[in-house]
């Protein structure tokens, strides 16, 4: 129920208190092979190698422990998870954490111990963005290796700083002198000293000349949008670029990298829709940007080919290649991407509101599919029309025929009653100090926005919100915990009680089977 472990004991990982003090390493209890591979991968590493438990909770019925590894004074964090009964079980979860990272570490170098899981694709899930100050409840979903417990995993962190093992290969890149197109409204920064290291570039202005130079010589190796913002005019040039891929039928998609200035949890979501293969930061360094470009090529990742309205792994999911942010599942196709933008629901009674909102969310491409309604009553109507394929409410609370908060318990009875997907509600109110936060929990809103708010904002904000719950939703993660996502507050729910089946997860049905049957 999201609430820290009341019972604790003493032993293997130092459990006893809830501090983030320095745990003992295993000492005392007889190790699962899967953990003794791990302490001997790290002991390879650094002998004097350190334990800190930083979160503890149970979720969903299963032990949840977040744990940082400090090993040669590096720290990594990852979660690990138990389904064991009993106090005992955040010590394997603890287990399950310790043993995530020593992959990380036996993988990096090559590194397979006798009888331990070898390195594997696993363990090099990406970190998400942070959310708020929530650094150590970024998602994304638990990895799997030879000696994971059978059980559905829930999810597993890295910190950004982690570097990932590496992917099945592709074919290596040949002797033959990389083609970079470079799309940069000014001079680029990077062009000379990439042609110095072997790149052969070629420099356009905008998207226009790009489409141009690619009908004359084909495709490109790598295309590096430089000084466009990922999340408007870099966009447009990626989804652009996507379509004149799917119309030529290439043989092999270009690497459509952004290097931007701006933050890339504020961009990763506005670049994965548009079909970017990776965001780098601005200003980098030369040789290192040819160096992670050169491996980017050598990587083989899955394109995602999830449905609208389907459950990927994660959405804008990314993982490190030196100064890359890489995703792991690009959106290449763009018919694919096109159903993956989000649906956006707006209610409020005061046209000028709606106008104003519409207006400074259609300045990016991913939020061009919005809906408007006048009114509270309006809401449920409009969703059963629209068979529920809304990614995102912002409700207003103070509105003649139907409040905000009526119109949120009323949406919340109808899910419950016909078992469907829980539909993400943001209250937009000047009055919440009036109202106080547990009415808006008790109807069933997800967040919360105060007026007056600063429009510079709004995008950022519900682009993460929207990562935040699909991410939630996708690693069958109940409940939210409380947040501070931009301009959202996000409000603390309980995971949603047995019998709550929700159409975008079967394995809920099958846990809430098992559970009456018990």
């Amino acid at each position: 129920e999201l609430v820290a472990m009341e019972e604790r004991v003493p032993g293997l990982w130092g459990w006893g208190d809830n501090s983030r003090r320095q745990q003992e390493r295993p000492q005392e209890r007889e190790l699962d092979s899967r953990t003794a591979w791990a302490v001997a991968i790290l002991d390879q590493q650094d002998s004097a190698w350190e334990v800190r438990i930083i979160k503890e909770f149970r979720e969903r019925g299963e032990a949840v422990v977040l744990a940082q590894v400090t090993v040669g004074g590096v720290p990594r964090q990852c979660y690990g998870s138990s389904r064991e009964r009993g106090a005992a079980a955040f010590a394997r979860a603890t287990d399950d954490a310790v043993a995530n990272i020593a992959q990380i570490f036996g993988a990096s170098r090559k590194q397979s111990a006798t009888g331990g899981p070898a390195a594997v694709p696993s363990a090099s899930w990406p970190a998400q963005p942070s959310f708020g100050h929530l650094e150590c409840l970024q998602m994304g979903p638990r990895h799997k290796s030879p000696s994971t417990p059978t059980h559905e995993p829930m999810f597993s962190i890295y910190t950004t700083s982690t570097e990932p093992a590496p992917h099945p290969k592709a074919a290596p890149v040949s002797n033959r002198r990389v083609k970079v197109l470079i799309v940069a409204p000014v001079e680029s920064s990077v062009r000379a000293p990439l042609e110095s290291l072997g790149f052969e570039c070629t420099k356009v202005n905008g998207t226009e000349e790009a489409l141009l130079i690619v009908n004359e010589q084909g495709s490109f190796d790598i295309v590096l949008l430089e000084g466009l913002d990922p999340r408007k005019e870099g966009a447009v040039t990626a989804s652009k670029l996507r379509l004149w891929e799917a119309g030529h039928h290439v043989a092999s998609n270009m690497v459509i990298v952004s290097a931007t200035a701006t933050d890339f949890g504020d961009v990763s979501y506005d670049g994965w829709l548009a079909g970017m293969d990776a965001v780098a930061p601005l200003p980098v360094e030369a040789e290192l940007l040819a160096t992670s470009l050169t491996r980017l090529m050598q990587e083989e990742r899955s394109p995602s080919q999830s449905p609208r309205g389907g459950f990927m792994r994660d959405i804008a999911a990314s993982y490190r290649i030196g100064v890359l942010h890489v995703y792991l599942e690009p959106l290449l196709d763009p018919v694919v991407a096109e159903r993956m933008r989000p649906t956006i629901v707006l209610v409020d009674d005061e046209p000028l509101n709606t106008r104003l909102m519409s207006k400074v969310l259609k300045r990016y491409p991913a939020f061009q599919k919005l809906v408007t309604l006048h009114d509270g009553s309006e809401l449920l109507p409009a969703l059963i029309e629209r068979d529920f394929e809304v990614d995102l409410i912002l409700m207003d609370e103070l509105m003649k025929t139907m409040p905000g908060s009526e119109a949120t318990a009323q949406l919340r009875a109808y899910e419950r009653e016909h078992n469907l997907a829980h539909k993400p509600v943001i209250a937009v109110t000047a009055n919440v100090q009036s109202f106080g936060p547990d009415h808006f929990m008790n109807v069933g809103t997800d967040g919360v926005i105060m007026k007056p708010f600063d429009i510079f904002h709004v995008h950022s904000s519900l682009s993460r919100f929207i990562t935040f719950v699909h991410t939630r939703a996708s690693s069958k993660l109940l409940g939210n915990p409380p947040a501070e996502i931009g301009i959202v507050s996000v409000l603390a729910t309980p995971p949603k009680r047995r019998g709550m089946a929700t159409r975008a997860s079967s394995t809920l049905k099958t846990l809430s089977a098992l559970r009456g049957a018990a």
